[in-house]
C-alpha cells in the first residue's frame, strides 16, 4: 500500500533512509527487497531518493534510478531529463525509461531542454529514444516524424533546436 504524502512522518523517513542504505547491500535479494519496498512507499520516497542520487557510488546511483523508474512519479521528471546526460550509459538508459513511463508529460520539458542544449549528443540520443517510444502509439506520431529523423540522421544542432521549438509551439493546447 502506497503511503500518502500527507501521512509521511519521521518514522517513514527513517524507514526510507534504511531502505536506501539497504540498496548498497552485497546481497542481491536484500537490494531487490529494499527497492520493492521503496516502490511500494511511492511518492514520499521520491525526494529522498533524488537527494541520495547525488552520491558518487555508481551502484547506489543505479539502484536509486531503477527505483525511481519503477515508482514513475512526475517529481522525478527533471532528474530523469538531467540524467540523460549522465556519464554512465546505464543511468542514461534508465532515465529514458523513466521518461517513457511518465509518458506525454515528459514531451514539453524534453523539447525545452533540446532547445537549450541541441549540441548535447547524449541528450539528443535520449530524446530520440523517449520520443520514439512515447509517441509510437499516439496521434502525435506524424507530428514528431521530422524531429525524430533529424535527431537520428544529422548533426545540425540549429535545425534540431528549430524543430524542437516548432513542435513545442504546435503542442500548446494539445497535451
Amino acid at each position: 500500500m502506497k503511503i500518502a504524502d500527507e501521512e509521511y512522518n519521521e518514522s517513514q523517513q527513517a524507514l526510507i533512509h534504511d531502505l536506501v542504505s539497504a540498496l548498497l547491500s552485497d546481497q542481491i535479494i536484500q537490494r531487490q527487497k529494499a527497492r520493492e519496498q521503496l516502490v511500494e512507499i511511492g511518492g514520499p520516497a521520491v525526494d529522498y531518493l533524488a537527494r541520495s542520487f547525488k552520491t558518487r557510488n555508481k551502484a547506489l546511483r543505479w539502484e536509486i534510478m531503477k527505483t525511481l523508474v519503477q515508482i514513475a512519479d512526475k517529481r522525478s521528471l527533471h532528474l530523469f531529463i538531467n540524467s540523460l546526460e549522465d556519464k554512465n550509459t546505464d543511468i542514461r538508459w534508465l532515465a529514458a525509461e523513466g521518461l517513457i513511463k511518465l509518458g506525454h508529460i515528459s514531451l514539453k520539458p524534453l523539447l525545452k531542454d533540446l532547445i537549450e542544449r541541441p549540441n548535447s549528443i547524449f541528450l539528443k540520443e535520449g530524446v530520440h529514444h523517449v520520443l520514439h517510444d512515447v509517441i509510437r502509439k499516439s496521434d502525435l506520431q506524424e507530428t514528431f516524424t521530422p524531429i525524430l529523423a533529424e535527431l537520428k540522421e544529422t548533426d545540425d544542432d540549429e535545425k534540431v533546436a528549430v524543430l524542437a521549438w516548432t513542435l513545442l509551439k504546435n503542442l500548446e493546447g494539445r497535451i
